[in-house]
């Protein structure tokens, strides 16, 4: 049963279910579900023209900050307290 457990955690990241941003894998692409809104980390993101639905690739995670790019090509720095507010999924 406990075996049972855990393949169906890691299966719901599969089928669909979002993660904070600082969850994803070098070389992972991600499609942004939700972010705050608002003042903050959504008007930060929105600044940069992340917003929900837009894929972004995961370059590097370095357990603190993530360098990700987006679609346009663009490169940024993401720390680990912004990541973790940035839900996405896989695929």
């Amino acid at each position: 049963m406990g075996q049972e457990g855990r393949c169906g955690a890691s299966q719901g990241k599969r089928n669909g279910a979002s993660f904070p941003l600082s969850f994803g894998r070098a070389g992972e692409a991600l499609r942004i579900a939700r972010m705050p809104p608002g003042k903050g980390v959504g008007e930060r993101l929105a600044g940069m023209g992340i917003q929900p639905g837009d894929t972004v690739l995961v370059v590097q995670n370095q357990g603190g900050s993530l360098l990700i790019e987006t679609g346009a090509g663009s490169r940024f720095v993401v720390g680990g307290g912004m990541a973790d507010k940035i839900f996405v999924t896989r695929g």
